[in-house]
């Protein structure tokens, strides 16, 4: 919520997006972005933390046979260095999905050019 009136001064509108990200955990695989659909460089969303770069991906979640439009959130680990995100953990902004909870089998449709899946 604190950074969705920053995005939308770039240009980005996460409206759309409940107000944090489901954490899909797609061991034994990697991930790491190819071609982002939005690049955002050197935000300045805190007082308290420097500017950070952000790729976000679009891409759909299938949950219990529904589909969501959703957008793969990518904080640069190098522009957020006291943070660790595990490199198996893709963080998804997606509408508020009624049922989901830990543990669920969530389907991650995207093109085939974005992101780049290595098994670890």
């Amino acid at each position: 919520a604190l950074q969705k009136p920053f995005f939308s001064e770039v240009g980005i509108c996460l409206d759309r997006y409940f107000n944090g990200t489901l954490n899909l955990d797609i061991s034994p695989y990697t991930f790491a972005i190819v071609k982002p659909d939005h690049q955002i460089n050197q935000l300045l969303w805190s007082e308290d933390l420097p500017a950070e770069n952000f790729s976000l991906v679009e891409c759909r979640l299938n949950f219990a046979g529904n589909e969501y439009p959703a957008l793969i959130y990518y904080p640069n680990a190098q522009t957020k260095v006291e943070h660790f995100q595990a490199h198996n953990i893709v963080e998804v902004l997606s509408p508020f999905i009624e049922g989901v909870s830990y543990g669920d089998v969530i389907g991650l449709t995207l093109a085939d050019n974005k992101v780049k899946f290595k098994k670890s």
